[in-house]
């Protein structure tokens, strides 16, 4: 059995914590080529912003949040709920994907702006 350390790489078996479980990073492995470069598996934050706005924590190879588009107004609740990752569907115009951490907050502040402004114009 052979190990990759996610963040380094390397040969060898995985190193082991005092409890004997494998360090986090590692992966065991077997085979001619099972210790090829991995992306490291890194953790960031993302809300969630359906029903209420909450931040979450995250995993994954590279920093994506996704949420509603400026101007969704539909009823699909994890379109509305945003959250970890890209938008589950690539080619749905209802969702954006960033690439920052926290960077879907804003998703929906621009349409809820729009209708604040509206009604403020339109009580004049």
């Amino acid at each position: 059995s052979s190990g990759i350390n996610a963040e380094y790489g390397g040969c060898g078996p995985c190193e082991k914590n005092k409890d004997n479980t494998t360090v986090t990073g590692c992966a065991e492995c077997t085979g001619a080529d099972c210790n090829t470069y991995k992306d490291p598996t890194i953790s960031f934050k993302c809300y969630n912003l359906y029903p209420t706005k909450t931040e979450i924590n995250c995993t994954g190879t590279a920093v994506h949040c996704h949420g509603p588009a400026k101007n969704y107004n539909g009823d699909n609740n994890v379109t509305r709920a945003g959250g970890c990752g890209p938008c589950p569907n690539a080619t749905d115009s209802d969702c954006l994907t960033c690439n920052k951490e926290k960077c879907n907050s804003a998703f929906v502040m621009a349409p809820l702006l729009t209708v604040l402004l509206s009604l403020a114009f339109w009580l004049q």
